[in-house]
């Protein structure tokens, strides 16, 4: 299993209940490779409101978490950049330990065979009412 592209949280192909991964230790490892292999640092608000935050893999699933879930897998990704303090997940999720101008996010351009959402977002007018 592999990361294939990336995409935003409201993608309507990826819109599913995300608290119900079967498979997501398999999922978390592959996006921890992944963000290894281009140095992706991120937080988790990013993961949740960046335009390519979300992560999809080559058995066509996605990976939707909460900015503490995403937090500590930033943290296990990099335990050296927070001396691999417990509370390092703290800090990834809500905003990077590096500042904004330093973080490394997907690009388009990383990942040319993904089809790429070219939106915009659809917009949910019963939150509204």
């Amino acid at each position: 299993m592999k990361v294939i592209g990336w995409t935003g949280w409201d993608d309507p192909r990826y819109r599913e209940d995300y608290l119900s991964d079967p498979l997501f230790e398999e999922h978390r490892n592959a996006v921890i490779d992944e963000l290894r292999k281009r140095n992706y640092h991120f937080s988790g608000f990013y993961h949740q409101g960046g335009e390519l935050g979300v992560p999809v893999f080559d058995d066509g699933d996605w990976f939707k978490v909460s900015y503490r879930t995403w937090g500590q897998i930033m943290a296990d990704t990099y335990p050296e950049e927070m001396d691999q303090t417990k509370s390092a997940y703290i800090v990834w999720a809500w905003c990077s330990p590096c500042e904004p101008k330093d973080m490394i996010i997907p690009r388009r351009e990383d990942y040319p065979e993904y089809d790429f959402w070219d939106g915009p977002f659809p917009v949910d007018d019963s939150t509204f009412i």
